[in-house]
């Protein structure tokens, strides 16, 4: 493995600052991390309650995930998984590294928890991450309804499937015909 230290600047807006508190965060008991030399796409994470295996995953995706998607150790049903937010001071060369985990913590836990705080604690540990959180101006666009009315029809009852943000198990591919996912309203 690599001994890289990564400063690095994830631009998430709206989010509080907090001030430096002793980590809570739960932590795996044993992590194995190996630089991988393949360039497949990586398969799906196989993981059951403690037991975290990940193989040949992106390591911006994997600080992605970790800081957006599973951040509070849950699954945001309001936050897709793409497009992911960008991440700034990201050392060119690493771009294209992926890295195959095993961890298992000492105690059960999600497969959310896993992959957010607990993830969060092993790059920063073994790759010594930084982060920095700040809130920016950017341009966006704003939808408006014309002043003929919506022309965008609601969906039927019953046409998307209901996705289980508990289950991360779930393939989230679409069969050719089938159904969109959708996710619960909070």
């Amino acid at each position: 493995m690599r001994n890289w230290s990564i400063p690095i600047l994830i631009v998430l807006a709206g989010l509080p600052v907090f001030p430096q508190t002793p980590d809570t965060r739960p932590a795996f008991e044993v992590a194995s991390i190996k630089l991988c030399k393949n360039t497949d796409h990586p398969p799906s994470p196989s993981s059951s309650p403690g037991r975290l295996s990940l193989a040949c995953w992106p390591l911006i995706r994997l600080i992605q995930e970790s800081y957006e998607v599973f951040a509070a150790g849950t699954v945001d049903p309001l936050n897709p998984s793409f497009p992911l937010t960008p991440v700034e001071g990201f050392p060119n060369g690493m771009s294209p590294d992926r890295y195959s985990i095993e961890a298992r913590a000492e105690t059960p836990q999600s497969i959310a928890m896993m992959r957010g705080p607990m993830m969060q604690r092993l790059l920063e540990d073994r790759f010594h991450l930084k982060t920095h959180r700040e809130t920016r101006e950017v341009p966006v666009y704003i939808m408006t309804v014309s002043k003929d009315g919506p022309k965008l029809q609601p969906t039927r009852q019953g046409g998307c499937n209901q996705l289980d943000t508990s289950d991360l198990t779930q393939s989230l591919n679409i069969p050719p015909g089938g159904k969109p996912w959708s996710s619960p309203r909070p």
